[in-house]
């Protein structure tokens, strides 16, 4: 459960839906021990879970039923067809699942100048964390885990930008420092 660090994700503002945010988590929260690992930070890309179409609806044993599987099974065979969303088609984008259930699937989120969220709806991630060292930039560790995600500050490219580029005592919000971390640590 990661719900109670902060998370930010970035896009375009015509972004019909969010299915990424960054966030941080402190190494010493996680009990892993990383040799030679001298920066603080765990850099974490949550990813929205999608797999929830294969679930949602299910009985108490976790079964669907013959309609739910066939519809499942549908969109499972469309989007590994497709293989990957597309964006530069001549109609607009082709996704993977069709838009409607992308708003569903994708990560509820909250504007920048929101206090942070006290709802209690996570948004189902598949995560994955890494460490990387500040001095290198090599990769020392990393892993993949579901996780449970608040609603991740939606910025803009621009605003990202303004955040990252603002003296961090200036910033004052958990999105700027979340980034200005991040940054650090990717550069």
């Amino acid at each position: 459960d990661l719900s109670a660090l902060p998370a930010v994700a970035v896009d375009a503002p015509s972004a019909a839906f969010r299915d990424d945010a960054i966030g941080l988590r402190p190494r010493a929260a996680t009990g892993r021990k990383i040799m030679g690992a001298d920066n603080k930070w765990e850099l974490l890309v949550h990813i929205a879970d999608v797999t929830a179409i294969y679930t949602t609806g299910a009985d108490d044993d976790g079964t669907l039923n013959q309609e739910e599987r066939e519809a499942a099974e549908i969109l499972r065979t469309a989007a590994e067809r497709r293989g990957a969303s597309q964006y530069n088609t001549p109609i607009g984008p082709l996704h993977l699942l069709p838009p409607v259930l992308l708003s569903e699937l994708g990560l509820a989120v909250q504007c920048p100048d929101a206090p942070p969220s006290t709802s209690s709806a996570a948004n189902p991630c598949l995560t994955v964390w890494t460490y990387i060292d500040e001095s290198t930039g090599k990769i020392l560790d990393c892993g993949l885990e579901r996780t449970a995600v608040a609603p991740p500050v939606a910025l803009s490219f621009s605003e990202a930008a303004s955040l990252l580029s603002a003296p961090p005592c200036r910033t004052g919000s958990r999105a700027g420092s979340t980034l200005a971390v991040a940054w650090r640590l990717l550069r």
